[in-house]
């Protein structure tokens, strides 16, 4: 399913894009990236999964689980 994401995680994917080899703008990139994600989370534009499914494939972030031992 094609999801229509807000201008500015839109513009936040493709600073990363460009960003994320950098030395210099790595770190600005990343957090851009993630504020971005967190903000159309919280605002209810894009699910949990999705906002998951986003951190994993461009800021290869995994969800914390309390029971991986289990």
């Amino acid at each position: 399913m094609q999801n229509i994401y807000p201008p500015y995680l839109i513009e936040s994917i493709e600073y990363w894009e460009r960003v994320k080899d950098s030395r210099f703008e790595w770190d600005l990139g990343y957090e851009d990236l993630r504020s971005s994600i967190n903000m159309a989370e919280a605002d209810g534009i894009i699910s949990n999964a999705e906002a998951w499914d986003l951190r994993k494939h461009y800021l290869k972030m995994e969800k914390y689980r309390h029971d991986k031992h289990n």
